[in-house]
Parts: C-alpha cells; structure tokens; sequence
C-alpha cells in the first residue's frame, strides 16, 4: 500500500509530505520525505528496484495505493507495464 500524506511543519531540507509504503505481508514500512507529490514516482522506481535487486527470486505482484493522482502517471505505469 502506497499513500502520500502532509506534515504540519516543513522540514529543514523544505519536505511539506512524505510517501509511505507499507508491505502488507510482513507490514514493513519505508517513508520517503517529498516536496512535492510527483516525486512519489521516482521513490516508487527506485523502491521496486532495490527490492529487486534484493530479492532477485521474488517479484512485487501488486502496488495498491488510494489511486491519487500522483500514482496515475504515465511514466509509473509505462515502469509497472515494463516490470
């Protein structure tokens, strides 16, 4: 599950949110800080290829996410496509 939300102060480095993802087997979390929400695809992409890099035998079947805006990106789609 993937989801952007805000935080009430800006952070140092000017971050207003943050992209959470959540591994819905084990519950894993991982946060990225974002300026912006069209960043949350390029954490995405480089999520997916940690963890392929990772775990070379396993694949990432399924990106839930509460169908922002911001995860219907062509350049998302054409990389989920391509994966």
């Amino acid at each position: 599950m993937v989801n952007v939300r805000t935080i009430n102060e800006e952070t140092v480095e000017g971050s207003i949110m943050f992209l959470c993802v959540i591994d819905e087997c084990t519950r894993y979390k991982r946060a990225f800080l974002l300026k912006e929400k069209s960043e949350a695809t390029f954490h995405i992409k480089v999520l997916l290829n940690r963890l392929r890099t990772r775990f070379r035998k396993l694949k990432v079947q399924l990106l839930l996410s509460d169908q922002g805006g911001e995860f219907l990106t062509k350049p998302l789609e054409a990389y989920c496509e391509w994966d």
